[in-house]
Protein backbone atom coordinates (compact mmCIF):
# COMPACT_ATOMS: atom_id res chain seq x y z
CA UNK A 1 0.00 0.00 0.00
CA UNK A 2 1.69 3.23 -1.21
CA UNK A 3 -0.49 6.29 -1.36
CA UNK A 4 0.60 9.70 -2.36
CA UNK A 5 -1.20 12.67 -1.69
CA UNK A 6 -4.88 10.49 0.00
CA UNK A 7 -7.52 12.90 0.79
CA UNK A 8 -8.70 12.83 4.35
CA UNK A 9 -11.81 14.62 5.03
CA UNK A 10 -11.89 16.02 8.26
CA UNK A 11 -15.34 16.85 10.40
CA UNK A 12 -15.06 19.30 14.27
CA UNK A 13 -17.14 21.39 15.92
CA UNK A 14 -20.39 19.12 15.23
CA UNK A 15 -21.16 15.54 16.47
CA UNK A 16 -20.90 11.97 15.34
CA UNK A 17 -24.76 10.42 14.47
CA UNK A 18 -25.70 6.89 13.54
CA UNK A 19 -28.46 6.23 10.91
CA UNK A 20 -28.95 2.71 10.97
CA UNK A 21 -25.78 0.75 9.70
CA UNK A 22 -23.81 3.58 8.90
CA UNK A 23 -22.14 6.76 10.62
CA UNK A 24 -22.25 10.14 10.09
CA UNK A 25 -21.36 13.84 11.30
CA UNK A 26 -23.87 16.30 11.28
CA UNK A 27 -22.91 20.18 11.91
CA UNK A 28 -19.55 21.79 12.41
CA UNK A 29 -16.62 22.49 9.95
CA UNK A 30 -15.50 20.04 6.90
CA UNK A 31 -11.68 20.55 5.33
CA UNK A 32 -9.72 18.30 2.84
CA UNK A 33 -6.42 17.60 4.03
CA UNK A 34 -3.73 15.44 2.06
CA UNK A 35 -1.06 12.97 3.61
CA UNK A 36 1.32 10.29 2.58
CA UNK A 37 0.53 6.87 3.80
CA UNK A 38 4.57 6.97 5.19
CA UNK A 39 3.25 9.48 7.80
CA UNK A 40 3.40 8.54 11.52
CA UNK A 41 0.10 8.84 14.03
CA UNK A 42 2.37 11.60 15.78
CA UNK A 43 2.66 13.49 12.60
CA UNK A 44 -0.41 13.24 11.14
CA UNK A 45 -1.86 14.38 14.45
CA UNK A 46 0.40 17.50 14.05
CA UNK A 47 -0.98 18.07 11.03
CA UNK A 48 -4.99 17.87 12.55
CA UNK A 49 -4.07 20.42 14.94
CA UNK A 50 -2.79 22.77 12.01
CA UNK A 51 -6.02 22.03 10.43
CA UNK A 52 -8.75 22.64 13.14
CA UNK A 53 -6.32 25.41 14.52
CA UNK A 54 -6.27 24.82 17.82
CA UNK A 55 -2.93 25.02 20.60
CA UNK A 56 -1.82 21.14 21.54
CA UNK A 57 -0.95 22.87 24.80
CA UNK A 58 -4.74 23.77 25.51
CA UNK A 59 -7.07 21.16 23.86
CA UNK A 60 -6.65 17.48 22.79
CA UNK A 61 -7.93 16.31 19.91
CA UNK A 62 -9.40 12.55 19.64
CA UNK A 63 -10.09 11.49 16.12
CA UNK A 64 -12.20 9.06 14.95
CA UNK A 65 -12.68 7.46 11.36
CA UNK A 66 -15.61 6.04 9.48
CA UNK A 67 -14.34 2.63 9.13
CA UNK A 68 -15.61 -0.08 7.27
CA UNK A 69 -16.93 -3.52 8.55
CA UNK A 70 -19.00 -6.57 7.18
CA UNK A 71 -22.44 -4.67 5.76
CA UNK A 72 -21.51 -1.40 8.13
CA UNK A 73 -19.64 1.30 8.33
CA UNK A 74 -18.37 2.59 12.28
CA UNK A 75 -16.71 4.69 14.17
CA UNK A 76 -12.97 3.59 15.15
CA UNK A 77 -10.61 5.71 16.95
CA UNK A 78 -7.78 6.76 15.51
CA UNK A 79 -5.46 6.74 18.14
CA UNK A 80 -1.72 5.24 16.91
CA UNK A 81 -0.07 4.03 14.57
CA UNK A 82 -1.53 0.36 14.36
CA UNK A 83 -5.10 2.49 14.09
CA UNK A 84 -3.34 4.42 11.37
CA UNK A 85 -2.29 1.67 9.57
CA UNK A 86 -6.11 -0.32 9.49
CA UNK A 87 -7.17 2.42 7.95
CA UNK A 88 -4.72 2.08 4.94
CA UNK A 89 -5.85 -1.31 4.82
CA UNK A 90 -9.00 -0.08 4.65
CA UNK A 91 -8.58 2.65 1.93
CA UNK A 92 -6.73 0.11 -0.34
CA UNK A 93 -9.56 -2.33 0.01
CA UNK A 94 -12.52 -0.67 -0.44
CA UNK A 95 -11.00 1.58 -2.62
CA UNK A 96 -12.79 4.44 -0.88
CA UNK A 97 -11.41 8.06 -2.28
CA UNK A 98 -11.63 9.68 0.63
CA UNK A 99 -11.60 8.59 4.52
CA UNK A 100 -13.58 10.63 6.89
CA UNK A 101 -12.10 11.98 10.34
CA UNK A 102 -14.54 12.84 13.18
CA UNK A 103 -12.72 15.12 15.47
CA UNK A 104 -13.49 16.06 19.05
CA UNK A 105 -11.87 18.96 20.98
CA UNK A 106 -11.34 18.00 24.28
CA UNK A 107 -9.97 20.80 26.55
CA UNK A 108 -7.49 19.69 28.72
CA UNK A 109 -7.03 19.90 32.52
CA UNK A 110 -4.87 22.80 34.11
CA UNK A 111 -1.84 21.48 35.11
CA UNK A 112 -1.49 22.73 39.32
CA UNK A 113 2.08 22.25 40.43
CA UNK A 114 2.82 22.28 44.04
CA UNK A 115 6.78 23.41 44.81
CA UNK A 116 7.37 21.70 48.25
CA UNK A 117 10.67 20.79 47.04
CA UNK A 118 12.46 24.22 46.54
CA UNK A 119 11.07 28.07 46.34
CA UNK A 120 12.13 30.74 45.04
CA UNK A 121 12.72 34.16 46.76
CA UNK A 122 10.15 36.80 47.10
CA UNK A 123 11.07 39.75 45.41
CA UNK A 124 10.30 42.76 48.50
CA UNK A 125 12.19 45.72 46.93
CA UNK A 126 15.53 43.38 46.15
CA UNK A 127 16.66 41.10 43.42
CA UNK A 128 16.46 37.71 44.63
CA UNK A 129 16.76 35.60 41.96
CA UNK A 130 18.43 32.61 43.11
CA UNK A 131 16.73 28.83 44.56
CA UNK A 132 17.38 27.25 47.97
CA UNK A 133 16.59 23.98 48.82
CA UNK A 134 13.88 23.61 51.46
CA UNK A 135 15.36 21.20 53.44
CA UNK A 136 14.63 20.36 57.30
CA UNK A 137 17.37 22.33 59.04
CA UNK A 138 16.73 25.48 56.91
CA UNK A 139 12.82 25.89 57.26
CA UNK A 140 13.36 25.30 61.23
CA UNK A 141 16.60 27.80 61.08
CA UNK A 142 14.26 29.94 58.99
CA UNK A 143 11.67 29.89 61.51
CA UNK A 144 13.66 29.87 64.74
CA UNK A 145 16.02 33.22 63.29
CA UNK A 146 14.97 36.30 65.92
CA UNK A 147 13.13 38.95 64.46
CA UNK A 148 15.23 42.33 64.55
CA UNK A 149 14.06 44.99 66.60
CA UNK A 150 12.63 48.20 65.15
CA UNK A 151 14.24 51.51 66.10
CA UNK A 152 12.41 53.63 64.26
CA UNK A 153 8.96 53.47 65.99
CA UNK A 154 6.06 51.23 66.79
CA UNK A 155 6.13 48.02 64.80
CA UNK A 156 2.55 47.72 63.02
CA UNK A 157 3.25 43.69 62.71
CA UNK A 158 3.79 43.14 66.22
CA UNK A 159 0.69 40.68 65.98
CA UNK A 160 2.09 38.83 62.87
CA UNK A 161 5.20 38.56 64.25
CA UNK A 162 4.23 37.39 67.75
CA UNK A 163 1.56 34.79 66.30
CA UNK A 164 4.84 33.01 64.23
CA UNK A 165 7.23 32.92 67.21
CA UNK A 166 4.67 30.65 68.91
CA UNK A 167 4.98 28.05 66.42
CA UNK A 168 7.30 25.17 67.67
CA UNK A 169 9.13 23.55 65.30
CA UNK A 170 9.75 20.92 67.03
CA UNK A 171 6.49 19.38 67.24
CA UNK A 172 6.21 19.81 62.83
CA UNK A 173 5.55 16.85 60.91
CA UNK A 174 8.06 17.60 57.89
CA UNK A 175 6.88 14.65 56.17
CA UNK A 176 3.67 15.89 55.60
CA UNK A 177 2.77 17.95 52.67
CA UNK A 178 -0.13 20.26 53.96
CA UNK A 179 2.48 21.10 56.80
CA UNK A 180 5.44 21.82 54.57
CA UNK A 181 2.70 24.51 52.63
CA UNK A 182 2.28 26.30 55.47
CA UNK A 183 6.11 26.37 56.68
CA UNK A 184 6.36 27.83 53.55
CA UNK A 185 4.05 30.21 54.12
CA UNK A 186 5.59 31.32 57.69
CA UNK A 187 8.62 31.58 56.11
CA UNK A 188 8.11 33.78 53.88
CA UNK A 189 5.89 35.80 56.18
CA UNK A 190 8.65 35.85 58.92
CA UNK A 191 11.13 37.15 55.41
CA UNK A 192 8.95 39.84 54.77
CA UNK A 193 8.41 40.95 58.20
CA UNK A 194 12.23 40.90 58.83
CA UNK A 195 12.46 43.33 55.49
CA UNK A 196 9.89 45.81 56.20
CA UNK A 197 11.36 45.74 60.28
CA UNK A 198 14.60 46.63 58.50
CA UNK A 199 12.96 49.94 56.37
Amino acid sequence: MNFQNYPLYCYWGGEVTHNGNDVCYSGGSQKFVFVNSGISFNELLTTLYQVVGVDPIIVELNVLMRYPMPGAYVAIPLDDDNALRAMWVAAAQTCATAMQLYIDLVPREPMVQTYIGSYPEMNFGDTMEEEHPLTNENVTQAMRSPVPESHAGPSTSTERRGFIDTVDTNDIDFSDTMTMEMIVTLTMMRMSLNLEIKK
